[in-house]
């Protein structure tokens, strides 16, 4: 005969007290198993979002390369990116389960922290100021500005798809 630990139980009441409790620990164990499973804690991935996002990427690069030229001559295009950029943040405060992707556009379009600098407002501003930027500086905020539209980017693309 096998032993098991159920042979080696002689009291038949501690015996179904032991199975009950192992079914009861097991129930729970789906239970939470199949809860986890089922949770969402992020929205779906979007293609549409994410093909927005990249060519209002694209487009502000190459506006931003012009920002040694004058911004009079590129008012249009500025106001352009920005209402494509408010449209897109727009829409993602909208979606449901989207808060990381929202805290992402967050720092690019309104800032965090202590200075409230926005990164694509604040850059524009200060073409639109000083008429002119030099290239050191256009070429440094360039990768910063490519590097923050890749971390939106990254989240979006990493999502779970439908």
């Amino acid at each position: 005969m096998h032993t098991t630990i159920f042979n080696k139980i002689a009291d038949p009441v501690t015996y179904c007290i032991y199975t009950a409790r192992i079914k009861k620990v097991t129930l729970y164990f789906i239970a939470l198993l199949l809860a986890c499973s089922s949770c969402k804690t992020i929205a779906y991935y979007d293609d549409g979002t994410f093909v927005k996002t990249a060519e209002l990427k694209a487009k502000t690069l190459v506006l931003i390369s012009h920002s040694n030229e004058e911004f009079k001559d590129f008012r249009s295009q500025v106001d352009d990116i920005m209402v494509m950029a408010e449209t897109i943040y727009a829409m993602q405060k909208a979606r449901q389960l989207n808060f990381l992707t929202t805290k992402q556009w967050d720092i690019m379009m309104k800032g965090t922290g202590v200075s409230k600098k926005s990164i694509l407002p604040e850059y524009f501003n200060m073409w639109k100021k000083k008429g002119k930027l030099n290239d050191f500086f256009i070429d440094e905020a360039r990768e910063q500005i490519g590097a923050a539209f890749d971390e939106i980017l990254k989240l979006e693309d990493q999502k779970l798809r439908k």
